[in-house]
C-alpha cells in the first residue's frame, strides 16, 4: 500500500491522515493507468478543501505499474493506493470502503474527468438529508473527432437516462444505481453489506446494491451539479462483451432476488420459451450454441456494411439483435442446464429449479 498526504509528505499504511476527511473518493481500476492518471489529476483541482476529501485507488490485479505511477503523484489531498490480486470490481470497491476514514463514500470510475465542483457538490447534497444516495451526472464525453455508431447511440442513451432522472417526480429504481459517480454514507454502505463480491466476472453488482438499498427504504436523488465526464470508448467488441456480462449478471440477480428482479431481455427470453414449436429448437441451440455462430458472423458483417453505407438505423437494429444473441450467451454460461433456464419463469423458484 502506498499512502501520500499533501506535497512531499509521505506516510506508511499504519499512519492515519492528519485530519479525518468528510468524504472518500474510491476508484477501482485494472490495467488502465493512463486513464486513471487523468482522473486523479482532475481530482487534484477540486474547489473543496483538500482536507475535506481523500482518494483511495484500489489496483485490482494490475500489471501495468498502476500503483507506482499513481503513488508517485503529489496531491493536495490524502492519496492511498491499495494493491490486491484480481478479485473484481465489487471486491475492489469493498476494499476501498474498508480503508476509508470518512463518513461519506464517493464511488468513481477510473475514466472520469471530474469537474472542479464534483466533491463539493456531493458534500452539499448530503448535507440536505441523511440515508440518501446521491447520483452524480456523468455523460459520455465528446471526442472531438468523428464518432462511430456505438459512441453516438450509447451517448444518446446516457443523455436520455440522465434527463429522466432530472425530472422532479422521477421514480427511481435499481436501474438508476450506477457506480460511475455515486455517493452514500459509509454507515449505510456497511449496514447494507457493501457490494456482493460474487459478481466477480459478470455485471450487476451495482443493481444488486441498488435493490437492497431501495428495499431498506433509502431515497435516491440525482445531483446535476456533481459532474464528471465519462471518457469511455464504446466499440463493437465492448458492446457485445458487455451484453454477455449482463446476461450472466442478470441470472445471478434473478437467482438472488427472485420476483424482485426482472429485466426486459429476460422477459423476451421468457416469451420465446412460450412459443409453440420452439422448445426443440431452443434445446438444440442451448446444447450446441456453435450452430448459431455462422449466422452471427454473417449478421455482424452485414451490420458493418450497412453502417459504412450510411444506413445507420438498419445497421443499429442488426447490432441490437446481435447484442441479444450475446446476452443469451451470457445467460447460457451462467445456467447449468436447459431445465435450469426455466428460472426465467418465477414458478421455477417454487419448484426449486434454479442454477
Amino acid at each position: 500500500m502506498i499512502s501520500r498526504l499533501g506535497p512531499n509528505v509521505t506516510t506508511d499504511e499504519n499512519t492515519a491522515p492528519v485530519a479525518v476527511p468528510a468524504i472518500s473518493v474510491i476508484i477501482p481500476t485494472r490495467n488502465r493507468a493512463h486513464a486513471l492518471l487523468s482522473t486523479v489529476r482532475t481530482l487534484s483541482r477540486q474547489t473543496a478543501n483538500p482536507r475535506d476529501y481523500e482518494i483511495i485507488v484500489v489496483a485490482d490485479g494490475c500489471a501495468d505499474s498502476t500503483a507506482q505511477r499513481i503513488g508517485s503523484l503529489v496531491m493536495p489531498c490524502h492519496l492511498t493506493v491499495i494493491e490486491q490480486p484480481p478479485s473484481g470490481r465489487a471486491a475492489a470497491r469493498n476494499r476501498g470502503a474498508a480503508a476509508s476514514s470518512a463518513p461519506l463514500l464517493l464511488f468513481l470510475d477510473d475514466d472520469m474527468e471530474a469537474h472542479s465542483d464534483l466533491v463539493i457538490s456531493h458534500l452539499t447534497a448530503h448535507a440536505r438529508g441523511s440515508e440518501t444516495v446521491i447520483i452524480g451526472y456523468f455523460p459520455l464525453a465528446e471526442t472531438g473527432a468523428r464518432t462511430d455508431i456505438f459512441h453516438e447511440r450509447i451517448r444518446s442513451w446516457w443523455n436520455a437516462h440522465f434527463a429522466a432522472q432530472a425530472v422532479p417526480d422521477h421514480q427511481f429504481t435499481f436501474w438508476d444505481f450506477c457506480t460511475g459517480n455515486i455517493s452514500l454514507s459509509r454507515d449505510l454502505f456497511n449496514a447494507i453489506g457493501g457490494f456482493d463480491a460474487a459478481f466477480d466476472s459478470c455485471a450487476g453488482e451495482d443493481h444488486d446494491l441498488g435493490l437492497r438499498l431501495l428495499a431498506r427504504g433509502v431515497r435516491f436523488r440525482f445531483e446535476r451539479a456533481a459532474v464528471s465526464l465519462h471518457h469511455d470508448t464504446p466499440s463493437c467488441e465492448r458492446f457485445f462483451a458487455r451484453a454477455e456480462a449482463e446476461g450472466a449478471g442478470h441470472v445471478r440477480l434473478k437467482v438472488k432476488h427472485g420476483k424482485s428482479f426482472d429485466a426486459p431481455n429476460l422477459s423476451r427470453l421468457r416469451r420465446l420459451q412460450s412459443v409453440i414449436g420452439l422448445g426443440f429448437v431452443l434445446r438444440i441451440v442451448w446444447k450446441y450454441p456453435i450452430v448459431l455462430t455462422p449466422a452471427a458472423l454473417s449478421a455482424r458483417t452485414a451490420a458493418l456494411l450497412l453502417e459504412r453505407a450510411g444506413a445507420s438505423a438498419l445497421s443499429w437494429r442488426m447490432y441490437e439483435l446481435l447484442r441479444g444473441y450475446h446476452y443469451w450467451l451470457g445467460v447460457r454460461s451462467a445456467t447449468c442446464t436447459f431445465d435450469a433456464w426455466d428460472f426465467l419463469n418465477d414458478n421455477a423458484f417454487e419448484r426449486g429449479i434454479v442454477p
